[in-house]
């Protein structure tokens, strides 16, 4: 399939794909770019944790949990009520001036079928007001999820 390495102290990563035609641009972005990414940023004093996040009046909620366990319909809730939304899926957090910040890390909202149900406004938002995503057809098969510009 593939691999990738990154090199701390000179800053620079390399990544290989065996073959382009076998894997989706999705999975390639997913997989192998923003890994890079997050892993040099590591370089730098930002970590990245499986999280999603909204902020508030200079305060930062940070959600984290398992692949379906409601981050993200939670974050979504509280971006409806007024919360800033930071962060789906990848939270980047740095350690300035003896505080934590929470920071956003930019990529698309992969949201289940089942927030969508939750939150129809988003599902409106999203050209989904026909009912459900098939497979193949607005959903990344990989996920199940629909992939959704925040």
């Amino acid at each position: 399939m593939g691999g990738w390495a990154y090199d701390f102290e000179s800053g620079q990563a390399l990544g290989y794909i065996d073959s382009l035609t076998a894997i989706k641009p999705q999975l390639i972005i997913n997989l192998f770019l923003q890994t890079i990414l997050l892993e040099l940023l590591r370089g730098h004093g930002l970590f990245w944790v499986h999280a999603a996040s909204v902020a508030e009046a200079g305060r930062a909620v940070l959600l984290v949990g398992q692949t379906g366990s409601g981050k993200t319909t939670t974050c979504l809730n509280l971006a409806e009520a007024g919360f800033n939304f930071l962060a789906q899926d990848r939270t980047l957090i740095r350690l300035r001036d003896q505080r934590i910040e929470l920071l956003a890390f930019p990529e698309d909202l992969a949201v289940s079928e089942q927030s969508l149900d939750l939150l129809p406004s988003l599902r409106q938002r999203a050209g989904a007001t026909e009912g459900r995503a098939t497979k193949g057809r607005g959903t990344e098969p990989w996920t199940g999820k629909r992939q959704i510009d925040p």
